[in-house]
């Protein structure tokens, strides 16, 4: 609540539309610190280096091929001040949930069908997320499962 601004970015024009429909039936959506953008997450060019106290990733990682990822997690980290955070909200392929989806081939293929990078994501990005980060200077603070019994929270923080 206290903070000087909040911007939100996404690729699509459709989910930016998606977000300032939910906005407007929000209280808060003349709150002139509230702003949603087209733009490229990998490319916040007017963005200046160590001038974001938090960057907040929500079901994004899964959605990209490793490169993507690795290009969004550099841009992260460039504009994080030193001390700022990242926090990731995203499928956690060793949860309990995603190991009964992964043991019924039925139920991994029909997910597979929607996800075309999951398999990048699930064998490639998540396992060594936490390597990606500490290789762009973010120290892991911790991990957790969230309720969904799917799900992850990953916070780091720019050193």
């Amino acid at each position: 609540p206290g903070a000087p601004s909040c911007v939100g970015v996404d690729l699509s024009p459709h989910m930016v539309a998606v977000g300032r429909a939910l906005l407007d039936r929000e209280e808060g959506a003349s709150d002139p610190r509230l702003k949603l953008a087209l733009g490229d997450a990998a490319r916040l060019g007017d963005v200046p280096d160590g001038s974001v106290d938090l960057v907040s990733l929500c079901l994004v990682l899964h959605e990209l091929p490793g490169s993507a990822t690795d290009d969004i997690l550099s841009e992260a980290a460039r504009a994080l001040k030193p001390g700022g955070h990242l926090a990731i909200f995203e499928m956690d392929p060793a949860s309990p949930g995603f190991l009964r989806a992964r043991s019924n081939p039925w139920v991994f293929a029909a997910l597979r069908s929607t996800e075309p990078y999951l398999d990048d994501y699930f064998w490639d990005v998540a396992p060594l997320l936490r390597c990606r980060l500490q290789e762009r200077g973010l120290e892991v603070l911790g991990k957790r499962l969230i309720e969904s019994n799917k799900h992850q929270v990953v916070v780091a923080r720019r050193v």
